[in-house]
């Protein structure tokens, strides 16, 4: 049966809690709006590797970007947890 989760972007004390949702529920898909405003809002936490060169660690999780995708309002990226 399909499960849908809906969750803000994590706050800097709550990355690693949002990974392990994103892990013990096995969610495949996550969509974030208002990506954006990660450069501008304080109370959002780094949760993704800032290139596809650099991995994220948030232990015990580690998130590497497989690809990266971007169209002129969007971007798709697929990660390995």
């Amino acid at each position: 049966r399909n499960q849908d989760i809906i969750t803000q972007l994590p706050l800097p004390t709550t990355v690693v809690d949002f990974w392990r949702l994103i892990t013990q529920m096995k969610i495949s898909l996550v969509v974030a709006f208002e990506e954006q405003l990660k450069t501008t809002d304080s109370t959002i936490g780094q949760y993704l590797p800032a290139s596809q060169t650099e991995k994220a660690s948030f232990p015990p999780f580690h998130v590497n970007m497989g690809t990266l995708y971007q169209g002129s309002d969007w971007e798709e990226r697929k990660l390995i947890v």
